[in-house]
């Protein structure tokens, strides 16, 4: 019985709360698993009745109380199951050691012959499923068990390494160049492979692209807090908060983002002042301009 109201490989966690409650379907599962010759074998329930209900709970207790009756054990290395101090239908309110599609029934220490767990919970559908089934994965990046079909593999361009599409998006490390789309995953990869990384967009260049469409020329970087910023988003930021060379001299390379001027201005931080203004330690772009963004902070 699915009551989760949702199709396969979907997030159950919906909102607004479905308005499927305790009071009126519980007596109806009691009413089944009452009967002599039950053989209800899985129940999926919907995430929002997760610890809300009393009259719930005492059904859960009964529901698995008729699990162990059964005395059913592990396809694979025939324990019984549940192991000790453990239930059929915990607090998370999944059914545990039974796969959704073939209901078959495997413990949490069988591996298959690629060393994965027999059965595994996505953590997207939070649906059990046999390898048999349903391939389930966990990605190196993350630590978080998907299906396949919920949440398919990226593979790293170069290492080839599987990780998930969310880990590039929270930029954790992951990197997709915006030219040509390739993936490279933190294990070194994009550290190697990535040619330079906005802070605003977050987008990134691999070498080959950033060779090819940018000549090879990077992207603003500040000196001092050492965030860089793509042409684009550069220009967005106007000529107050952009990053920008040393005016004064030719040599230094001295770049600045408005926040680090402004505090290389007024608070006189020598270590990363331009290099040739021997006499305020300051860029002339950075002098000329932090008036301007410390009045613009002022409003």
């Amino acid at each position: 019985i699915d009551l989760s109201l949702v199709g396969d490989h979907q997030d159950p966690r919906l909102s607004p709360r479905p308005p499927i409650t305790c009071e009126f379907v519980v007596p109806i599962l009691d009413s089944i698993i009452e009967r002599e010759g039950c053989w209800l074998s899985h129940v999926q329930f919907p995430w929002s009745w997760r610890g809300k209900s009393i009259q719930f709970e005492q059904f859960r207790m009964r529901y698995n109380e008729m699990l162990d009756d059964r005395g059913a054990g592990c396809l694979k290395c025939n324990t019984n199951l549940p192991p000790e101090d453990w239930s059929w239908m915990g607090e998370r309110n999944l059914q545990n050691y039974t796969c959704y599609e073939c209901l078959k029934h495997f413990c949490s220490r069988c591996r298959n012959g690629d060393g994965e767990d027999m059965l595994g919970c996505c953590d997207i559908c939070r649906k059990m499923y046999c390898q048999e089934c349903e391939e389930t994965k966990r990605r190196s990046c993350c630590g978080s068990l998907f299906c396949v079909s919920c949440n398919p593999f990226t593979e790293c361009s170069s290492c080839y390494t599987g990780f998930c599409e969310e880990c590039i998006a929270s930029d954790n490390g992951h990197s997709k160049c915006y030219k040509c789309e390739a993936r490279f995953c933190h294990d070194s990869c994009a550290d190697y492979e990535i040619s330079t990384h906005c802070d605003s967009c977050k987008k990134s260049c691999c070498n080959d692209c950033h060779a090819e469409y940018h000549q090879d020329e990077d992207w603003p970087s500040c000196n001092r807090c050492r965030d860089c910023f793509c042409d684009d988003c550069n220009e967005k930021k106007g000529i107050l908060h952009a990053i920008q060379m040393c005016d004064s001299c030719n040599s230094c390379n001295t770049r600045y983002c408005g926040d680090c001027r402004l505090f290389v201005t007024f608070e006189g931080d020598e270590d990363v002042a331009c290099e040739e203004d021997d006499e305020n330690k300051n860029c002339a772009g950075c002098v000329q301009l932090a008036e301007l963004i410390y009045d613009e902070k002022l409003r």
